[in-house]
C-alpha cells in the first residue's frame, strides 16, 4: 500500500469512477477525508457508503469558464486529479497536481518546475 497524504478529487462518478474508488482506498493509504468526489448530478445515494466514512461530495460541475478556478478550490501541489477530461491536463499541468484517467497510457507527473513521464 502506498501512504499519500494529500488530497484526491474524483471529477464524476460514473461506471468508472464508481470501480476505482474502492481500487483507490485499497491500494492507496490516503485519509478518507482527504478525497473529493465531484458530480453535477446527485449521486449521494451512491456515494452514503463512502460519505458515511468521510469522503466528501460536492455538487458542482466543471465548465470551461470556471474550471480552473474550481479545481484550484480542491486542489494544490502534488494533489490527485482523477476521471477528468483530456483537455484539461493543461490546467492539472499548471496547478503542479497528479493527473490520471481511464484513458490515459502515460502520465505526466510535475512539481511545476520540471516533469517526468510514466508508462502505465
Amino acid at each position: 500500500m502506498v501512504e499519500f497524504g494529500k488530497k484526491v478529487l474524483m471529477v464524476g462518478f460514473g461506471s468508472v469512477a464508481q470501480c476505482t474508488l474502492p481500487i483507490l482506498v485499497k491500494h492507496l493509504r490516503v485519509p478518507l477525508a482527504n478525497i473529493t468526489v465531484m458530480d453535477f448530478e446527485d449521486q449521494t445515494h451512491l456515494l452514503k457508503e463512502w460519505t458515511a466514512q468521510g469522503v466528501r461530495f460536492v455538487r458542482d460541475k466543471i465548465t470551461p469558464e470556471n474550471m480552473g478556478s474550481t479545481l484550484a478550490k480542491y486542489l494544490g501541489p502534488g494533489d490527485l486529479l482523477i476521471d477528468f477530461p483530456f483537455q484539461i491536463i493543461q490546467i492539472a499541468r499548471r496547478l503542479a497536481v497528479i493527473f490520471g484517467d481511464d484513458f490515459v497510457t502515460t502520465a505526466v507527473i510535475t512539481d511545476g518546475t520540471a516533469e517526468r513521464q510514466m508508462d502505465i
